[in-house]
């Protein structure tokens, strides 16, 4: 639910800066998947799948706990963009953080309850999401294509 809840509000952000940009629903839907984004995807699909909920769990924390430690910093900065300037407030908000923080505590439980083979399973998970966090935003900076 927490990772549900979390969609919803990023969907919000993301929706208003598609506005501004004039990217539309059709140019959204109609974009292929840039390779890092799809190999990303189908890294999470497959702890989900093929490993356990716990791999997965522990797979979206990079996700959280990234943007919540570039995006505190880089709100304390005035960007000259409002647009770059509310994407840095919301991943710094209160709400975010909150987030973030629930996250860190679920993932943390969730191994403590664990075999220490799943706690195995829950790192390389979480390591390999790290990566892929890392390629995610050199894949926006290069506007890798197919």
């Amino acid at each position: 639910m927490l990772a549900l809840n979390e969609g919803s509000g990023e969907d919000t952000i993301r929706d208003k800066m598609h506005a501004e940009l004039g990217i539309t629903a059709t140019d959204f839907a109609t974009t292929p998947v840039a390779p890092t984004a799809y190999a990303y995807i189908s890294h999470m699909y497959y702890q989900l799948n093929e490993v356990n909920p716990q791999a997965a769990v522990a797979g979206l924390l990079p996700c959280y706990w990234l943007y919540a430690q570039i995006g505190a910093p880089l709100a304390k900065l005035t960007s000259p963009k409002p647009l770059y300037q509310a994407f840095f407030d919301a991943y710094a908000s209160d709400d975010f953080t909150t987030s973030t923080n629930q996250m860190l505590d679920l993932v943390n439980q969730t191994a403590a309850a664990s075999s220490p083979d799943v706690q195995t399973q829950m790192a390389t998970a979480f390591k390999r999401s790290a990566v892929y966090e890392s390629h995610f935003w050199q894949m926006a900076y290069q506007k890798e294509r197919w």
